[in-house]
């Protein structure tokens, strides 16, 4: 079994709520998540990299809804994850590598609702960064 890096802080607060409309709504780092958050994406997306993250619970509920966008969770290893998802024209994966958590450790419940779009949700150890190209920024609207 796995123990969680995962810092849980209780109290209350936090980000509650990420935007990504023709952009992106990220975060990375230290940040503190709400007992529930909601994040939006509308042609862009809001990526939430909870690995140096502090939870506000030792269960939180991240609902994603997408419409022609999408979201990348990343957990660390040692937390328990539940997927439950709805993809129209566009797909949810849940793809978490390494030992199963221990009991108690945090979990993170991921709802999603995905018109063509998707979000995926998966672990990455330390802080490994992606590889590739970047996507150029969104178009300018007309003047």
């Amino acid at each position: 079994a796995a123990s969680s890096s995962m810092t849980v802080e209780g109290g209350g607060g936090g980000t509650s709520f990420v935007l990504g409309i023709l952009g992106s709504g990220d975060r990375r780092g230290r940040w503190r998540v709400a007992r529930k958050v909601t994040v939006v994406n509308v042609m862009g997306g809001a990526d939430l990299d909870l690995r140096e993250a502090t939870l506000a619970a030792p269960e939180v509920t991240i609902w994603v809804i997408s419409l022609f966008g999408g979201s990348d969770i990343l957990v660390p290893e040692g937390v328990h994850v539940e997927l439950s998802s709805f993809a129209l024209f566009g797909a949810d994966r849940l793809k978490l590598e390494g030992p199963e958590p221990e009991p108690g450790a945090p979990v993170v419940h991921v709802r999603t609702v995905s018109l063509f779009s998707g979000t995926d949700v998966k672990t990455r150890r330390g802080r490994e960064r992606r590889r590739g190209v970047p996507l150029p920024p969104p178009p300018r609207p007309p003047e």
